[in-house]
């Protein structure tokens, strides 16, 4: 990323009177007061307004001075958290939508739109995107890193394509790892624990001279299965990777990053079995399957000042992935990536160019008659060029930003994406901003290709014979998905304790992918009877929905002792799905997002060697009250015997034996509840 910041630190239901006393209890301790320590804990409100974030502009500015939907969730803060993977420290951000499938699957989103295959979301690491083109989306279950080596999640909410192309829909997520220099000496980590069953860690970093560092490091990880009895889902991960970073001179810089990885993440999907459904045994086949997840990758930074003042960064990054998955598909990717920008100080103009140029080829096939693909071979190729302006009209006041991105990729072709900011700053400790995005969502390989059998109705005393579902692929989509999107903001650091930050929004969306009307045929297959009929009832997939969200995001920071902090959260968020046919065809998408959700966390150092950190969140009700709303709470107490040693233990979801968060989208599987968990970890620095 350009301008990295260079201050990195290491830094359901129910419910007996005895549980509720203790949690009680336990709020009264977490929440309650305290002495002293060197963390974000006592970090001032001006140290954390001043933290700077590099992926709203593209440079390095204050966050108190941004105008947009930012919020920033530190190394610090999700080592405190008690978080064991990336979509666990996301739940912190206002905004942004967690839910757990079962111990290795995920749906994140921002602003709405959530699921498993949620695909409005872009998500960086380090530079490099991970977005998948197969699905439009993140495949949440093999993306990881070293967490202790995590400098700071940056999240944008609202529309980021002006400045990172189409996909930036509804947010942007950049997860930015410590520079090396940050990182010198070994670190080695062991966790165990009831779901997350054993975790190790080692790293180790050094200088080749004083220009010159690096580090390299290696993870392990086995996670339990949601239910044991059923032992769906357990997962298993093993990656290592490595940085090096070189200071040049004239202030350039430049840097290496690569990573490998397996996985393999267990799952479970109900196929539709029409032989089985027309001899009455039967309208699905359950099928166990383990998905098996590796790739590689590299990037290379280079950040350099010209002779004339301007900026100039180069960044190339080239990933080889395979995924295995038994019931549906395989898929090997090769993807490389350049991007060049230009940054030029003019007066009061700050103005920045850049281009960039993606090619991904895949080969892929079906493991099953019930999935099939339209080509066997993509590829994929996405030229982009942005301009952008920050025009200071009222030096330290007031401030007109504005810039567009046009891209031209195989399916719709070219796409433009502007938008304008406007931020006022009246004082130092106050801003004021406003936003109006455009945005697009190309389509995703598996739209334009893959067919699926989704269910089988079964016979009724109105229809008689079995109905199979089929979504087909249409071939080629030619309108992106579409959305305009207006923001307002404001942020203040309202004492020398206590900080607002508050964020409204509106959205219209257009093109929304959907299923045309559906076609009933007549079909036959063969069983030991001799053939049968059944129905087919086929959707092509293509766009044709409406939609509007608005919503409220609201965070507060509060410093009531020098070593307690209290971070407050609250999503208000409405959506409506429309059909501009009046046929009902809402696609999916109509109560994938909780009305109202909020959180509490606290951080507080009992001395100067112990830490106990609190969580707690509610998240409302889904999908028309087929999951229920709940409430959960974490908790974590750490203690450092001596200054490189530090011994944890973390208690997460505590308030309910089990919970259900999500069921199955598109692709049924069997409903699994998250479980109440804990794990103790030892961590030593030399």
């Amino acid at each position: 990323m350009k301008n990295e910041n260079l201050r990195n630190h290491d830094s359901t239901r129910g419910g007996a009177t005895p549980r509720l006393r203790l949690v009680v209890c336990a709020c009264l301790i977490v929440f309650g007061t305290s002495a002293l320590a060197q963390d974000v804990a006592v970090l001032s409100l001006e140290d954390l307004l001043n933290t700077e974030v590099s992926t709203v502009s593209r440079k390095s500015q204050r966050l108190s001075e941004t105008a947009a939907a930012v919020f920033v969730v530190t190394g610090d803060e999700i080592q405190r958290s008690g978080a064991t993977s990336i979509p666990e420290a996301l739940r912190m951000v206002p905004g942004v939508q967690v839910a757990r499938m079962g111990n290795a699957r995920w749906s994140v989103s921002a602003r709405g739109f959530n699921g498993r295959f949620a695909n409005k979301l872009l998500v960086l690491m380090d530079g490099r995107s991970i977005y998948s083109p197969l699905f439009s989306g993140v495949i949440w279950e093999q993306e990881d890193t070293l967490l202790e080596d995590i400098d700071r999640i940056e999240v944008i909410r609202g529309p980021g394509a002006a400045m990172w192309g189409a996909n930036a829909v509804n947010g942007v997520i950049n997860i930015i790892t410590k520079r090396a220099r940050a990182t010198q000496g070994g670190m080695v980590s062991a966790s165990a624990g009831n779901e997350d069953r054993a975790a190790a860690a080692v790293r180790w970093g050094g200088a080749l001279d004083e220009s010159t560092h690096y580090r390299v490091w290696a993870k392990g990880l086995r996670r339990d299965a949601s239910d044991d009895q059923l032992n769906i889902d357990p997962n298993h991960s093993a990656r290592a990777g490595f940085r090096l970073d070189k200071s040049l001179d004239g202030g350039a810089r430049a840097s290496l990053i690569g990573e490998t990885y397996r996985v393999r993440a267990g799952d479970a999907w109900e196929r539709p079995d029409v032989s089985a459904a027309t001899l009455s045994t039967g309208f699905v086949t359950p099928m166990v399957v383990t998905a098996a997840h590796s790739g590689s990758n590299v990037v290379g930074r280079y950040d350099t000042v010209l002779g004339d003042g301007s900026e100039l960064g180069l960044q190339a990054y080239f990933e080889h992935s395979r995924l295995d998955v038994p019931w549906a598909v395989s898929d090997s990717r090769d993807t490389a990536d350049v991007d060049l920008q230009h940054r030029l100080h003019r007066g009061s103009h700050d103005f920045m160019w850049g281009m960039g140029y993606r090619v991904s080829r895949n080969q892929i096939h079906a493991n099953t008659a019930n999935f099939s693909l339209l080509r066997d071979r993509r590829l994929m190729r996405l030229f982009s060029a942005f301009a952008h302006d920050e025009w200071t009209l009222v030096p330290d006041r007031l401030r007109l930003i504005a810039g567009t991105k046009i891209e031209h990729n195989g399916s719709t072709g070219w796409e433009w994406q502007p938008n304008v900011r406007l931020a006022w700053t009246p004082s130092e400790t106050r801003t004021v901003w406003g936003a109006l995005s455009r945005a697009v969502r190309t389509p995703a390989q598996a739209e334009e290709d893959a067919s699926l059998d989704l269910q089988i109705i079964p016979p009724s005393s109105t229809v008689p014979l079995s109905n199979l579902i089929r979504a087909k692929a249409p071939g080629k989509i030619e309108r992106a998905e579409k959305v305009t999107s207006f923001d307002l903001g404001y942020r203040e650091q309202l004492t020398s304790t206590l900080s607002l930050d508050i964020a409204a929004f509106a959205a219209r969306y257009s093109d929304l992918r959907t299923g045309s009307l559906p076609e009933v045929g007549m079909a036959f297959v063969m069983t030991p009877r001799g053939p049968v009929p059944y129905l087919q009832t086929t959707t092509v997939t293509g766009p044709g929905l409406e939609a509007s969200t608005r919503g409220v995001e609201l965070a507060a920071d509060w410093h009531p002792l020098e070593a307690w902090r209290l971070q407050a959260a609250y999503t208000y968020l409405y959506d409506h799905i429309s059909d501009p046919l009046g046929a009902m065809r809402e696609g999916g998408y109509q109560g994938k997002t909780p009305r109202h959700s909020a959180s509490l966390r606290s951080s507080w150092n009992l001395a100067r060697n112990w830490q106990f950190d609190g969580w707690l969140r509610r998240t409302g009700g889904l999908q028309g009250g087929e999951v229920a709303g709940y409430n959960e709470l974490d908790l974590r107490l750490a203690w450092r015997p001596v200054r490189d040693l530090e011994v944890s233990l973390v208690g997460q979801n505590l308030l309910h034996r089990q919970h259900l968060e999500w069921i199955g989208d598109y692709v049924p599987t069997p409903q699994l509840a998250v479980e109440r968990a804990w794990y103790i970890k030892a961590k030593l620095a030399f």
